[in-house]
């Protein structure tokens, strides 16, 4: 399975980063795919923002 995670938090260090990347783990260690997406630091995000 394909699994797309969504980090909207502003702290590329913190307790949420921790928490994807333990998750992460978990699912890779599983046998799934895992992207991880962090929202706050997208330039797709602020590109689309600014129009």
């Amino acid at each position: 399975m394909k699994i797309l995670v969504l980090n909207g938090s502003p702290r590329p260090q913190g307790s949420t980063k921790d928490m994807v990347n333990a998750f992460k783990k978990g699912a890779e260690s599983a046998g799934h795919t895992v992207d991880v997406v962090d929202v706050c630091h997208s330039r797709f995000l602020m590109t689309h923002h600014s129009l």
